[in-house]
Formats: structure tokens, sequence, C-alpha cells
């Protein structure tokens, strides 16, 4: 869980329960930690989202590189990623410029 006051999102299975509902969240203690196998640790408190099934959480990330090479719908762009694993895991995904271009990737072209 994050700390210091960062706040986040977490899914539970749950009875339905409509927003803004208040929301406290424990931890049970384990056997090791105390005596008393009923004594729960206050972890969390905030509110509920609504239950919507076809939420998506999305995060945004700024990727990064040179553009070594440009030529009319294309673009070689070095630096951006270090291990193809990226490169797949990214490949879905559309990108923009700061200028306000879209593209997508099409493919890794090696190590540069």
């Amino acid at each position: 869980m994050p700390t210091g006051g960062a706040f986040f999102a977490c899914t539970v299975f749950g009875p339905v329960t409509y927003a803004p509902c208040p929301v406290l969240v424990f931890r049970e203690a384990t056997e090791s930690e105390s005596l008393d196998s009923k004594r729960r640790e206050f972890l969390a408190h905030g509110s509920m989202f609504g239950a919507d099934a076809d939420r998506i959480v999305l995060k945004r990330i700024i990727l990064t590189g040179y553009p070594t090479r440009v030529h009319k719908r294309h673009a070689t762009v070095k630096y951006m990623f270090y291990n193809p694993d990226d490169v797949r895991w990214f490949m879905p995904a559309g990108l923009t410029t700061k200028h306000g271009l879209q593209g997508n990737i099409v493919q890794s072209v090696g190590d540069h």
C-alpha cells in the first residue's frame, strides 16, 4: 500500500454500494504480531467510486526519444526503448508528439 498520504484506487469484492460511501480499510494481525486473533490494524480511509463494471483505469506515460530519420509518414526514433519486451508492450498504444502529430509503433529496428 502507498505511504505518505499518496492517493490510490483498489478493487474489492463485496456487496453493491452506491457512491459516495465512506470506506475504512483494516488488516487482520497475524498470529506472530498479536496474541489476540481478533485484533485489526487500521490501514486507510476514503470514499468509494461508483460501482461500474466498465470502468477502465489508464496510466499516462511519457516516452522520450531522439528522432534520427523522418521521411513523409515514417520516422525512426532512437533511445526510446532499451529492450524488446518494452517495444512489444507499447506497440498497441498510440503515440502523440508535443506538436499534436499522432502515430503508432510499427516495428523495432534493433539495437542502436
